[in-house]
């Protein structure tokens, strides 16, 4: 994933997510390689990734965000 400020605000790097210097194919290389030949890595990142999303993207969270944006203005 490309490390940008974006992305750090809902990832963590080595955590949920495996960030690489945008624009630079031989960090992108590198970061495939440690993925590929690291399988307990891709997991724990694909396991954390999955509670990160459900816990603050997920379509319920989401709904709800947008339903304390909505209500008071409807009122």
């Amino acid at each position: 994933m490309g490390d940008n400020p974006a992305n750090h605000e809902l990832l963590t790097p080595g955590q949920d997510s495996y960030f690489c210097k945008m624009a630079d194919p031989v960090a992108l290389a590198d970061a495939i390689r440690v993925l590929w030949t690291n399988p307990s890595l891709r997991k724990s990142l694909g396991e954390n990734a999955r509670s990160t999303f459900l816990a603050h993207a997920s379509l319920p969270v989401i709904s709800l965000q947008l339903k304390q944006i909505v209500d008071p203005l409807m009122a």
